[in-house]
């Protein structure tokens, strides 16, 4: 593989090629699925590259982010343009729980209407993706995800995450059941 890289023309051919072997490493070490983070990096040239030839070559694109960190409304609709363009098979989006004594401790949380629109936009531009509620939802959402399940989420993480419990995997599949979705 190394002689083909060798042998490409430009940058974006040789990021193609790291991407096939990236993709190729993986598989061989029984890996599936991979994080894709642009760092801020827009998607296009060199890392889509990179991210379309490790999916040509059979890997999942998973991603996702934090919001309600402070960043604008203008700021989330680019984080989720950019998902959009990356067209992950995986998204999973966490809910900042601000903690006492670090630096966005008293962050205003986001209303559940900019929340909702974050769900709803992914679902719309990503209507084959698994779109996931993770951390945060326990402790900004009064329904604990019920009505992002009902409005662009398809997928749930439970029972602990980073630095939260989160909920248990019960109660979990008893609010699943309670609006009349599979568990």
């Amino acid at each position: 593989m190394i002689k083909d890289i060798s042998k490409a023309k430009n940058k974006t051919e040789i990021s193609a090629k790291i991407g096939t072997v990236i993709a190729e490493k993986a598989i061989k070490n029984k890996i599936k699925k991979v994080v894709f983070d642009r760092n801020g990096y827009p998607y296009h040239g060199r890392i889509k590259a990179v991210a379309d030839a490790a999916r040509e070559a059979g890997l999942e694109l998973c991603t996702g982010g934090i919001i309600g960190m402070g960043e604008t409304r203008n700021q989330r609709e680019e984080f989720v343009k950019a998902i959009g363009k990356l067209n992950p098979e995986e998204v999973t989006i966490n809910l900042l729980v601000p903690f006492p004594g670090t630096p966005l401790e008293l962050q205003t949380p986001l209303s559940l209407e900019e929340i909702l629109r974050v769900f709803a936009t992914l679902r719309f531009l990503l209507p084959k993706s698994i779109i996931k509620i993770s951390g945060g939802r326990e402790v900004n959402l009064n329904d604990d995800g019920k009505e992002l399940l009902l409005s662009g989420a398809n997928g749930i993480i439970s029972a602990g995450y980073l630095t939260l419990d989160g909920n248990s995997m019960q109660k979990d599949v008893k609010m699943i059941k309670e609006i009349d979705l599979e568990a």
